[in-house]
């Protein structure tokens, strides 16, 4: 009943886009009882995923992933290194997004 309790709150804040509230109530949870990670743990990547490859928010993104990576305790590795992983691939993107092609101008051929 707690379990089902802690993911309805963190479900909340997430898709209210809270996410600062949500990792501190997650790692509150996971400090308090442990066994509670297993539920809870995945709903942190999983929404920074989703933010990323539905919804195209990197931004927010790449918020909700800083603060998960800097929770203390740090999750499992198996949750942190997905984050990690997709840390890396949204910063990719966001580059390539931010990079804009020079306009090209013709030359001439004997210049």
């Amino acid at each position: 009943m707690v379990e089902l309790a802690s993911e309805g709150k963190a479900r909340a804040l997430l898709m209210s886009r809270q996410y600062e509230d949500a990792v501190k109530f997650i790692q509150t949870e996971i400090t308090e009882n442990r066994s509670l990670e297993g539920t809870l743990g995945p709903m942190l990547p999983m929404e920074a995923e989703r933010l990323a490859n539905e919804a195209k928010d990197y931004d927010a993104s790449l918020q909700l992933i800083s603060l998960t990576l800097n929770m203390q305790p740090p999750l499992r590795p198996q949750f942190t290194q997905r984050m990690k992983d997709l840390q890396s691939q949204v910063q990719k993107r966001t580059r390539e997004q931010n990079l804009t092609p020079y306009p090209t101008q013709a030359v001439p051929q004997n210049a």
